[in-house]
């Protein structure tokens, strides 16, 4: 995301967090889940 664009969300929304460009939510589970570790990156 833009610097500007972060910038104005914070200032003048009240948007609780900003997702990262590569997030994904597919059969359930978020994108970058390692099921071995069980973990996201």
């Amino acid at each position: 995301m833009k610097n500007s664009n972060r910038e104005y969300t914070e200032a003048y929304t009240n948007a609780s967090l900003i997702v990262r460009e590569d997030y994904g939510f597919e059969d359930g589970l978020f994108t970058g889940y390692d099921a071995e570790k069980r973990q996201v990156r």
